[in-house]
């Protein structure tokens, strides 16, 4: 009796500890990686600052981040989504984010994020979009971005980027919309895989980016600047045999880097305002609005009582440079590239007094503030037209800060002009 009592009490024991086995077998792993991830997003929250308490519901003691607000997880307790798009967030990006193996997207648009984009985002492989834009995350796309072989949308518009477009992001079959467009980034627009489809406008509003690439005419990272003498020779060797088919001018004042514009135009007490203010003074001290955008659209709406000198026109000229470029806009389907107008100055003369006070304006604006990231500033056309009107002697030149973007956000007057 007492040895079936033992032999009892050991099954029992037995069956309790396949059970405990089990779970931890199946249980425990997912847990393991949700706690994993649940560090992962902690760390993010950690480095952004949340005035709206958004983020409120991120406990770091619970299991698991999938009960959290504004996560989404699998049926394995894997996170999928991260949503904070428009939650008044700043603060930087962390390398962690890309430890969320399973994550499809990732929405942070429309905050005040700063820093840069991190390498590790690459190895996101299940991720399908990544909306980061309307920040004011500086640096360069990363080429590692290339990576995530599932990405169909990523939308890095109105940020501070610089740097060319990577061309690793050419081999993502899958990618169909990629907007980049007002920020800072050089060299050219690529036109090969998916970027075969998407178009220009996607690219607007970076100054030194330049039209479609076609068959090495123009450089992958024209107009890219370079630290070292030593990479800068390496770049003329490499580039030499390309450039001499078709050789490009000579570097116009506008081509100037964007930290010797900035030095002048604070020399020369260039102010900027909020497009309020460039209302108000409109209005009451006979300030003059110049709108350097491209007379087309500027017939579609524009500031009441403003000018318009574009600042760069349709291409012109037939020199073998000139013709490459139209070649490369062609390529792309597009009938009318654009250049610098050398006939900027000598229109603006034309209409407007050199004593008089003008406000430059453009569509995104720039500026010359320093930030933590951007300690110069961000250029845009506006402060380059306002560094070769001070250039030529007008000494009364002021900056509209936001842009037209901007004035149009804010309903402020405005007149189009009918075809």
């Amino acid at each position: 009796m007492m040895a079936m009592g033992v032999s009892l009490k050991f099954s029992c024991a037995l069956i309790t500890l396949i059970a405990v086995t089990v779970e931890l077998l199946v249980l425990r792993v997912p847990l393991a990686y949700a706690n994993s991830e649940g560090d992962a997003l902690y760390t993010l929250r950690r480095s952004l600052s949340d005035p709206d308490n958004v983020l409120q519901s991120w406990d770091p003691t619970l299991v698991s981040p999938c009960t959290w607000f504004h996560i989404t997880c699998d049926q394995d307790n894997r996170v999928t989504r991260l949503d904070l798009g428009n939650s008044n967030l700043s603060g930087h990006l962390v390398s962690e984010l890309g430890k969320l193996e399973r994550l499809q997207y990732l929405e942070l648009y429309r905050n005040k994020i700063q820093g840069t984009i991190p390498v590790e985002l690459g190895n996101l492989k299940s991720l399908i979009s990544l909306d980061l834009y309307n920040n004011n995350i500086s640096g360069i796309i990363p080429p590692a971005l290339g990576k995530m072989k599932s990405l169909v949308f990523m939308r890095l518009n109105d940020n501070q980027l610089t740097g060319p477009i990577p061309r690793d992001l050419a081999g993502i079959s899958s990618l169909k919309v990629v907007d980049v467009s007002n920020n800072n980034l050089c060299g050219t627009i690529p036109t090969s895989g998916p970027f075969e489809h998407i178009p220009l406008n996607n690219f607007e509003n970076n100054p030194r980016l330049e039209g479609p690439e076609l068959l090495g005419l123009a450089t992958y990272d024209t107009n890219c600047s370079y630290g070292s003498s030593k990479a800068r020779s390496l770049h003329s060797a490499s580039t030499f045999k390309i450039r001499c088919a078709v050789t490009k001018p000579a570097k116009s004042p506008a081509e100037e880097d964007w930290k010797t514009k900035r030095e002048v135009l604070l020399q020369k007490r260039v102010r900027s305002m909020d497009v309020k203010e460039a209302l108000r003074l409109q209005k009451e001290n006979n300030f003059v609005i110049l709108d350097v955008r491209p007379e087309a659209e500027f017939k579609e709406g524009h500031p009441q009582g403003a000018i318009n000198v574009q600042i760069y026109r349709l291409i012109k000229e037939w020199t073998a440079w000139d013709i490459a470029r139209r070649a490369a806009f062609a390529f792309f389907g597009i009938f009318a590239g654009t250049e610098e107008n050398p006939e900027f100055i000598q229109s603006v003369e034309s209409k407007i007094d050199k004593n008089a006070k003008i406000i430059v304006a453009c569509s995104s604006g720039g500026t010359m503030k320093p930030t933590q990231n951007l300690p110069e500033g961000q250029q845009s056309r506006s402060l380059i037209a306002a560094y070769l009107l001070v250039l030529n002697g007008y000494n009364n030149v002021f900056h509209m800060e936001g842009g037209l973007y901007s004035w149009f956000k804010e309903g402020l007057p405005i007149d189009a002009e009918e075809e």
